[in-house]
């Protein structure tokens, strides 16, 4: 497990970093009027992507091996490495690169690491392994926040270059997108974390028949981003696009929150068809109003801290949810005398209540377990309707539609497209002056008999 927790760290490192620069890329290269387009392009394929991994991870789950979640990464990876290094365009980097290095705010990033892992691990540990209110569970929550409020006062007062300058919360939109992009990290993951299990937990349903169901949730978002992406490419409007994602977002959870165990598939599939069709209009669009709001030397940052918002929420949101369903689960078979091991064997893995003889339950204590967990799921559902509400309503009051068009775009076009011809030219003399030396290095590059026929035959056609 320690192995485990450690590497999926170093994979949590990697998959943050790309995240943050596919979209600061796409940031740099593109004007912000043309933006919409393009991001709307990489958040669908991010989107389709999000809506065949759990499909995979269920068939790996059910026929194969669980690793094959890891294994998979290994071909995949070489092949995202190749394009980056053959087809993605690299701008010189300007200035001394250890002097660059030196200027990172590192004691940032420990103190928000530190402060991330003392609130999970309270939140994780609180009436679970832990009573609430217990040292192990209130010392870390405690500390947590303290980190929490140095690494703030640190980013403020102290470091050069602030991983979230604290100026930009200033920004009335820009503190509207990160309130409804927490909010929106916190619901998705939540959904997608939980909607399988509860399929499988209180429907009864195999891993494939799961993630199949959880397709009408993320299969429409790559195609309603993209829809989003070309509207305010054209438009140049983002703001109406968001609110009515958030409203109609929230609505969907509302409907969620009334699912259960006799709830038909039609109705399941049909809120989570319209939870991921709302989604989809408040990806590419609230980054396209943070970005909007902004200078175009802080673009990186904000969109660097939108990621981070998001998730954190998501992190912070499992880490909640997990106490809600196995607190409720905890309260409710108490009554049912359970050994400390069959808890146990519960919390660690809740799907060992459709093997009848996991635990040895009779029929009564299996329907009261059930009933548990569709009462914590339900708490699920309930918090994420109170995050699309928050999300809507910081939508509403606090993001503001600003102009796309910026003074210097066709200025900096201009400037590309003087790069790009330049960079043809030169690797056109460069070929150019490859194929003249080609003869005189084949010319050295021959035997000397050949050399000596070849002068002779010169020699002859002149006479």
């Amino acid at each position: 497990m320690i192995q485990l927790i450690i590497f999926r760290a170093f994979q949590g490192i990697g998959g943050g970093a790309i995240i943050t620069m596919f979209m600061i890329i796409v940031s740099d290269i593109v004007s912000l009027k043309d933006r919409g387009k393009y991001q709307g392009i990489s958040e669908a394929v991010a989107a389709l992507s999000n809506g065949f991994g759990p499909v995979i991870g269920g068939l790996f789950s059910q026929y194969t091996t669980w690793r094959w979640a890891f294994w998979i990464n290994l071909p995949l990876g070489g092949i995202a490495i190749a394009v980056g290094i053959w087809v993605l365009p690299l701008k010189k980097v300007h200035g001394d690169m250890r002097q660059k290095l030196v200027q990172i705010d590192y004691v940032g990033s420990l103190l928000t690491t530190v402060s991330s892992i003392l609130l999970l691990l309270g939140l994780n540990w609180g009436g679970v392994t832990q009573p609430w209110v217990s040292a192990p569970v209130l010392v870390p929550l405690f500390l947590g926040v303290v980190v929490f409020v140095l690494f703030l006062f640190w980013e403020a007062k102290f470091t050069k270059l602030p991983i979230i300058p604290m100026h930009i919360f200033k920004v009335k939109t820009v503190s509207g997108v990160y309130i409804s992009t927490m909010m929106n990290g916190m619901t998705f993951f939540s959904i997608l974390y939980y909607v399988p299990q509860f399929l499988q937990l209180v429907r009864g349903s195999t891993p494939v028949t799961s993630s199949l169901l959880l397709m009408p949730f993320l299969a429409p978002i790559s195609f309603v981003v993209f829809l989003c992406g070309q509207y305010t490419s054209r438009t140049g409007h983002y703001r109406n696009l968001v609110i009515f994602g958030y409203g109609l977002w929230c609505i969907a959870q509302g409907l969620q929150s009334t699912i259960n165990e006799h709830s038909s598939v039609g109705k399941i599939v049909g809120t989570l068809l319209m939870a991921g069709v709302a989604s989809g209009f408040t990806f590419q669009t609230s980054l396209l109003a943070a970005q909007a709001a902004v200078p175009r030397h802080e673009m990186a940052v904000v969109t660097g801290v939108r990621n981070f918002v998001r998730l954190f929420g998501s992190t912070i949101a499992l880490a909640i949810c997990a106490s809600l369903v196995n607190n409720t689960l905890r309260t409710a078979v108490r009554p049912l005398g359970l050994s400390a091991d069959q808890i146990a064997a519960l919390l660690n893995d809740p799907t060992i209540i459709n093997r009848s003889s996991a635990l040895d339950l009779d029929a009564n204590s299996k329907a009261v377990v059930i009933a548990a967990y569709t009462k914590g799921f339900h708490s699920v559902f309930y918090l994420t309707v109170t995050c699309t509400g928050i999300a809507f309503l910081a939508s509403v009051f606090m993001i503001e539609q600003h102009e796309l068009n910026r003074a210097d775009d066709q200025e900096l076009k201009r400037q590309a497209k003087e790069k790009l011809a330049k960079r043809k030219l030169e690797k056109k003399e460069k070929d150019l002056e490859a194929a003249q030396a080609l003869p005189e290095l084949e010319k050295t590059m021959a035997p000397p008999s050949e050399v000596s026929n070849a002068s002779d035959k010169a020699d002859a056609d002149q006479v």
